[in-house]
């Protein structure tokens, strides 16, 4: 979580750069790359010095595609959804990540009751990284829907990465008037 304070900004840049889709694809390659580097860590190798690079690599990767994902959801309502159905997409996006992160602490203990079944488990999430991959890579087929859901959709840009910090920079916040 540490890391995703200062990719935000990369990540912002992103989404407004080079659009939903790549950076989706992106997050889901690294997340992949990720899970399966450190599933490969944990199978037994001559060079012991090996396994834990990987592990950390692995482990790198996929704090490196978190804020990929985490930041999306507003992005990608405000894109795909009417404005009557942004608020119920963006929630349900947004909820994905911590409730995959409880289903993950219920199943794990259950799967791995000792340290010797670190490797299955690491393997039992590997397989959904790979599926959601693959799934991601041939499924987003782009950024923007062909047809915008609704007028504000369509009209909705925001302002340039750098000119919309500079703006947050400035903005002083208005005191409230007493009557």
């Amino acid at each position: 979580m540490v890391v995703a304070i200062p990719l935000s900004f990369g990540t912002t840049w992103m989404l407004d750069t080079i659009g939903l889709r790549i950076t989706l694809i992106l997050g889901s390659w690294l997340n992949m790359l990720g899970a399966l580097l450190r599933f490969l860590g944990t199978l037994p190798m001559d060079a012991y010095k090996l396994q834990f690079p990987a592990v950390m690599l692995g482990q790198t990767l996929g704090a490196l595609a978190q804020p990929l994902i985490i930041f999306t959801p507003t992005k990608l309502a405000a894109l795909w959804f009417p404005d009557c159905q942004r608020a119920t997409a963006n929630m349900i996006a947004s909820m994905s990540n911590p409730l995959g992160i409880l289903l993950a602490s219920i199943i794990s203990p259950v799967i791995a009751e000792t340290s010797a079944q670190i490797p299955k488990l690491l393997l039992v999430y590997a397989v959904p990284a790979c599926i959601t991959c693959f799934l991601a890579t041939v499924g987003i087929w782009s950024s923007k829907p062909p047809t915008p859901p609704s007028a504000s959709a369509e009209s909705s840009g925001s302002e340039p990465f750098i000119r919309g910090l500079k703006l947050v920079k400035t903005q002083k916040a208005k005191k409230p008037q007493r009557e």
